[in-house]
């Protein structure tokens, strides 16, 4: 009771440090209070409130701009406005951005109506900038809409985020922004104590000369912790690095339940994600499809980190591309992972990437220590070398177990042969160099016992590949299955094939069985009737032997 009691004699002091004044914002003939700075003026000028703090509330129906509505300021040397909350239709900025704070305000609200009407629009700099190194500190967008904002001088055009609080943003969206440096819509920098939450974030047409076309995260410290679940729809995108997202580290980075269809573009790394210096990534429970279009490294994803123990970690995704597909100009199709201490891959289903001039048509390992995939299928996928997974650079381990390769091939044209795998030297595992034909023609299940299957209709090829450093039955893997895919999650069980060939693996084997069945049936049906006709013409001979021999008989008698 007598703590209870201290804290609510410290809670009454705390509020009582606060104030809260009102006001609502109109247009024509309005008094003093005609726009947001004016409300932020009258609040400080008001005597009735006698607290250190501040806190402003601005409502308002109508849509505002012109004077007052923009190119608002708080800063450093004056903190006694510590929230600032917005309620209002829309926000338009003719030049210059909405609101800046730095190191000032402790919580700034902003909610707009939702849909094309509302929103923040026109800003020539970042629209809104806040700055805390509180973590009790808070940013809430509610029903935002950022359009047609665009910086010059290498800023994000809509947000720029530097907090060690909190940030909330819920049906928040960007259309038609650029900035001439990186992050194309959105920047959040975070520290450890950082906490972000968001429902329902689109990019659409936002675009950055350098990283991160839609939005940037940046992790000041290794104890940051992102975690990105749920919707978020990436529309025409571009950047030169990470056409939807890019994430600097240290910090552990996740993203689950992605299932909205993505369009993005880049000129370089990462289609949809470009990822550095990661401590850890993870990518679960996903869905992701793409009308991208050409990257060099990394169809949908570049990930590198030259971190001690960082991991890369992806359990039940699939990835399927549409139309002219995931292509790398150069190597990892729709995978681009590169100096990871490890990487664990579970579940996933990945089809149709492309790497044109290079390693790795789905995904190319380079410098990772160790690999580790499992219960995962590789369908339709190409490269110049490795056309599933290739490896270069320095590679320790390689668990590869309960592995399907389905119709991939080497060489763009399928000039090559040889399918599915790629391994340079450098990368140790006998795996990578373990490929050999399968023993019976078409037949995975013919392969050593704890091998995995590459099997390709296209090009009549099947091939085995060693389930661990010994190519024999001593592997602990378990026998490659070709309907693997009735194993995966109900979302990668549903993707149809991408070609016209009504010829699959799965009809393949049934119709062969069937055939040599029918045709076990006909022989034995031949031998039969073969039997039946000479037994019935061995007794119809011995039967005219008797009778001749009764007539000869009859005969002699007669004479006699």
């Amino acid at each position: 009771a007598a703590l209870f009691s201290l804290f609510l004699s410290f809670f009454a002091i705390a509020v009582a440090d606060e104030c809260t004044l009102s006001y609502d914002v109109t247009t024509g003939s309005c008094g003093n209070v005609c726009s947001v700075q004016a409300a932020i003026d009258a609040a400080l000028a008001d005597s009735s409130c006698i607290e250190e703090y501040i806190n402003v509330v601005v409502n308002s129906t109508y849509t505002l701009y012109g004077p007052g509505n923009s190119n608002i300021v708080f800063s450093e040397n004056n903190k006694r406005i510590k929230s600032l909350q917005l309620h209002c239709a829309t926000i338009v900025v003719e030049e210059g951005f909405f609101v800046h704070s730095g190191y000032s305000l402790q919580e700034l609200v902003i909610e707009t109506i939702p849909g094309d009407l509302g929103g923040i629009r026109g800003c020539t700099e970042t629209a809104v900038r806040f700055k805390s190194s509180l973590p009790s500190s808070v940013v809430s967008l509610q029903e935002v809409a950022f359009k047609d904002c665009h910086s010059t001088d290498g800023s994000p055009p809509a947000l720029d985020i530097d907090t060690a609080g909190s940030i909330v943003m819920n049906g928040v969206s960007f259309t038609e922004t650029s900035s001439s440096g990186d992050c194309g819509a959105a920047k959040l920098a975070l520290e450890a104590s950082s906490k972000f939450f968001y429902d329902e974030l689109s990019f659409s047409w936002a675009t950055a000369e350098g990283t991160g076309g839609g939005i940037c995260f940046v992790a000041k410290s290794a104890g940051v912790s992102v975690s990105l679940h749920g919707p978020l729809n990436f529309d025409n995108v571009f950047a030169e690095n990470g056409g939807g997202i890019a994430l600097s580290g240290p910090g552990n980075f996740s993203l689950s339940h992605l299932d909205i269809p993505m369009a993005y573009n880049t000129f370089g790394k990462g289609g949809l994600l470009y990822a550095e210096n990661i401590t850890y990534f993870g990518l679960f429970d996903s869905n992701l499809e793409t009308t991208g279009f050409s990257t060099v490294y990394g169809g949908m994803f570049y990930i590198t980190s030259d971190i001690s123990g960082s991991l890369f970690e992806m359990r039940n995704v699939s990835s399927e591309v549409e139309m002219n597909g995931v292509m790398a100009q150069d190597s990892g199709g729709i995978f681009a992972l590169r100096g990871l201490t490890t990487v664990a891959i579970h579940s996933c289903y990945l089809t149709r990437g492309s790497a044109q001039n290079g390693y790795g048509g789905a995904i190319w390992f380079d410098n990772v220590e160790n690999i580790k995939v499992s219960a995962t299928e590789f369908k339709g996928n190409d490269a110049q070398s490795g056309s599933a997974m290739a490896c270069t650079g320095r590679n320790l381990r390689a668990e590869i177990t309960d592995v399907t390769f389905l119709n991939n091939n080497d060489g763009l044209f399928y000039g090559e042969i040889t399918t599915d795998i790629y391994g340079a030297e450098s990368c140790l595992p006998s795996f990578w160099s373990s490929q050999y034909s399968c023993p019976l023609e078409y037949s995975c299940s013919s392969c050593d016992t704890g091998s995995v299957c590459g099997f390709s209709t296209r090009n009549q090829h099947c091939y085995c590949y060693c389930g661990d450093s010994s190519c024999d039955s001593s592997s602990p893997s378990p026998t490659m299955s070709i309907t693997f895919t009735e194993t995966l999650t109900p979302d990668i069980q549903n993707i149809s094939s991408i070609y016209e060939t009504p010829i699959t693996q799965d009809d393949l084997f049934p119709f062969f069985g069937v055939v040599i069945v029918l045709a076990a049936i006909i022989l034995a049906v031949l031998v039969i009737a073969i039997c039946v006709v000479f037994k019935v013409a061995q007794r119809k001979s011995n039967q005219s032997e008797e009778l001749q021999t009764e007539w000869n008989e009859d005969e002699s008698f007669t004479l006699e």
